[in-house]
């Protein structure tokens, strides 16, 4: 009797686990753009996320794409030791935004399904008072079950953006 009470316990105690980790396999390419640049705002890492900013981004990013984010982290750290006076690479600007100084506001477009992948338009701007505005795109792929960040493709027009796509700016293609 006292093992069937625990095995209930446990299980009462799991099941909202289970739950909410179904439920997030399942979200929408919508709702997981819309974290994602949550993220980006409120968090608004300048070069590559630290170690607590890259915790959070984590959940959000494709195997390949933190693949891309631990080589550019181990470039990053070489420069540092070979040249200690110079600047780094992956060290200032917003990677997940074609703005240097990244977005202050964001707002979702439309989103295209085609097969394993998602692009969600994403508007954005510097903020009230700034006259600077951008659509990059989310591309999101299908990875064991959950959309998951696989680039971003940066839309700005002018010719000091970050770079032509994130993974671009990683070191990959």
């Amino acid at each position: 009797m006292k093992r069937l009470r625990l095995w209930l316990a446990l299980g009462l105690l799991a099941a909202p686990l289970l739950c909410a980790g179904r439920a997030a396999a399942q979200q929408a390419p919508r709702e997981v753009a819309k974290g994602f640049y949550q993220l980006v705002v409120g968090e608004a890492p300048s070069g590559l996320p630290d170690e607590r900013e890259m915790r959070l981004f984590t959940p959000y990013l494709s195997r390949g794409l933190r693949t891309f984010f631990a080589r550019a982290a181990k470039e990053r750290d070489e420069a540092m030791r070979a040249h200690p006076d110079e600047k780094p690479p992956f060290v200032d600007g917003s990677l997940f935004s074609c703005a240097y100084e990244g977005p202050k506001r964001f707002s979702l477009g439309g989103v295209k399904v085609s097969g394993r992948f998602a692009y969600v338009a994403v508007r954005q701007d510097a903020g009230p008072g700034e006259n600077v505005e951008w659509t990059d795109t989310l591309v999101l792929v299908r990875e064991r079950g959950r959309w998951l960040v696989w680039d971003v493709r940066m839309g700005c027009t002018w010719s000091f953006r970050m770079g032509p796509t994130l993974r671009a700016m990683l070191g990959g293609k």
